[in-house]
């Protein structure tokens, strides 16, 4: 199995097509990730506070796909710091925050 290169987590009221779907309509980047499906990134609920199932499915994420490269906007930073907080085994690659607002959203 090829290792996936690029993954991310998406900010408040947006979508794994938000952070990739103006690079390519490959769903590996731009459909809604689930666990049976080697596609997509995780899709998070517009709620300000991260809630523990956001950091399930992102620990899940990240342990079963393993993505080379990360980016983590806005909430998704915030989700990204909990869930390593929370599970610091988390394998975890190379990671890139844009406008992060992990304080905000720390719940």
């Amino acid at each position: 199995m090829q290792q996936r290169q690029w993954g991310g987590f998406h900010g408040k009221g947006g979508s794994p097509k938000q952070l990739f779907g103006h690079l390519s309509n490959h769903p590996d980047l731009s459909s809604n990730w689930t666990v049976n499906q080697r596609y997509g990134n995780p899709h998070f609920t517009d709620t300000g506070v991260v809630t523990p199932e956001e950091i399930e499915l992102a620990h899940r994420f990240l342990t079963l796909e393993k993505p080379t490269n990360l980016i983590a906007y806005s909430r998704g930073g915030s989700i990204l710091c909990q869930t390593l907080n929370q599970h610091p085994d988390t394998p975890i690659g190379q990671v890139i925050f844009l406008a992060a607002a992990w304080a905000r959203f720390w719940g």
